[in-house]
């Protein structure tokens, strides 16, 4: 259309060019701010407006050609004035819609940025005007657009910079000094959690240095004698705590009482459970101990009525079995209350029998669905008998490693003719190497006549 400058103005022309860019421009803009508004600085936005320059550029060239080809064909040129007016007023609405979009943005997130973004439409909303509305002016019409021209696009550009390449660089070296700042403090940091924790820990080791001190405290002597009558017992927790127990225990000149128990699973919970279970099986009332102690199935219909007033959870259950000796008469009555691993009398022949003839249930929390019946059982013991009250630890082989059933059988009968404490150094040197890593509680205790 150069040659063609004769029949039209090359002001008219420059600024109809200028005003179609700008308003493809702005489309852009409008389309990139109302497409996806909440990723207005990520993803295809971004990558848009990164590609607007070159975008503007290729539709320019374009658009040139098209305007070269057409002058060259045509001889009328009136249309020219029209068509420039028309895209400055397109122009000038878009202008006025990206102001109103700014400003929902600012009222909605009070961002700054939106405020100079603004600033800079209406820099080039007076461009433009200036451009249509003042063209009389000539040569200070075109200045005073070239200047809002510029200064609208430099305000476009700072802030566009700002938040596509400026901020992302900041909050990239703002994470560097972070990660620096830490890596610097690492070691610091992990040497004072390690040490909190390493107290915290050696405090929590010592509380249960305590409870397990208390907890044995409450079991008898391993060694005891009463009149003709001898016991040898032994202990070993899996864990510092354990929720086995065993009690024997005076009940006047004559009378002996004893239980052992096993409370389900091991540790902390198991270990306060047998705190309860000490309290309200051996009564220190002497009339009570004597009743319940010569009687023990009263003895454990009693502590099972009082385990369901607790509210102890569904799960916490135990086996226990109570029973009572008496010196004079060698009768031991006694009664099982679920029991898993049934105590066994062995005589000096070597001859064999268990306590299996008592009825009872297992210590737990029915709600009063079912109220269980228990009935003790009597057996005349003589001179030389040996009875052994036993947790399921001892005969567990799978968890133990120690003993099965029929091998604690066959021990106390090989060794009916030695002596009591030959018979539990026995029991010890099977028990003693894996008393490191037992999966469950060992308790026993032995009564000889």
């Amino acid at each position: 259309y150069f040659n063609y400058q004769s029949h039209v103005d090359m002001m008219e022309m420059g600024s109809m060019l200028g005003n179609f860019s700008l308003m493809v421009l702005f489309a852009v803009i409008i389309w990139s701010r109302t497409r996806i508004p909440e990723e207005a600085v990520t993803g295809t936005n971004k990558m848009v407006f990164m590609m607007m320059p070159i975008i503007m550029g290729i539709i320019f060239l374009i658009f040139t050609v098209l305007m070269n080809l057409t002058f060259i064909r045509t001889e009328s040129f009136y249309w020219v004035g029209p068509l420039e007016l028309t895209l400055s007023f397109i122009v000038c609405l878009e202008l006025i819609l990206l102001m109103v979009l700014s400003a929902q943005q600012y009222y909605g997130e009070r961002n700054s940025y939106y405020i100079s973004m603004i600033s800079a439409y209406v820099l080039f909303l007076i461009s433009i005007m200036f451009s249509n509305f003042l063209g009389q002016y000539g040569q200070m019409t075109r200045f005073f657009t070239n200047v809002f021209q510029v200064a609208g696009a430099a305000v476009m550009l700072k802030y566009a910079y700002r938040i596509y390449i400026g901020n992302p660089i900041k909050n990239v070296q703002q994470r560097e000094d972070q990660v620096y700042l830490f890596a610097k403090n690492i070691e610091r940091v992990i040497q004072k959690k390690t040490n909190e924790v390493n107290e915290i820990n050696n405090r929590f080791l010592t509380e249960l240095e305590y409870a397990k001190n208390i907890q044995q405290s409450l079991l008898p002597p391993n060694r005891l004698f009463m009149k003709n009558t001898h016991f040898i017992s032994e202990y070993f927790p899996c864990d510092k705590l354990s929720g086995d127990f065993y009690d024997i225990y005076k009940i006047d000149d004559e009378n002996i009482g004893m239980y052992i128990l096993d409370v389900s699973g091991h540790g902390i919970s198991a270990a306060l459970m047998t705190m309860f279970c000490n309290n309200y099986i051996r009564s220190t009332e002497r009339l009570i101990m004597r009743f319940r102690g010569l009687k023990p199935h009263k003895n454990l219909a009693n502590f099972f009525e009082e385990f369901n007033k607790m509210n102890f959870p569904d799960e916490m259950h135990m086996v226990v079995f109570f029973a009572s000796y008496n010196q004079i008469t060698k009768k031991l009555t006694y009664c099982s209350g679920g029991m898993n691993c049934i105590p066994f009398v062995v005589s000096e022949d070597g001859s064999l029998k268990y306590l299996d003839e008592s009825e009872g249930f297992a210590i737990c929390n029915l709600n009063g669905i079912y109220t269980p019946e228990y009935k003790s059982a009597v057996i005349h013991l003589k001179s030389g008998d040996r009875v052994i009250f036993y947790t399921d630890g001892l005969v567990d082989h799978e968890k133990n490693q120690v003993f099965d059933q029929d091998e604690l059988e066959q021990l106390f009968k090989e060794s009916n003719k030695g002596s009591l404490r030959q018979l539990n150094e026995k029991l010890i040197s099977k028990i003693y190497p894996q008393s490191g890593k037992l999966e469950d509680d060992i308790t026993y205790f032995i009564m000889e006549v």
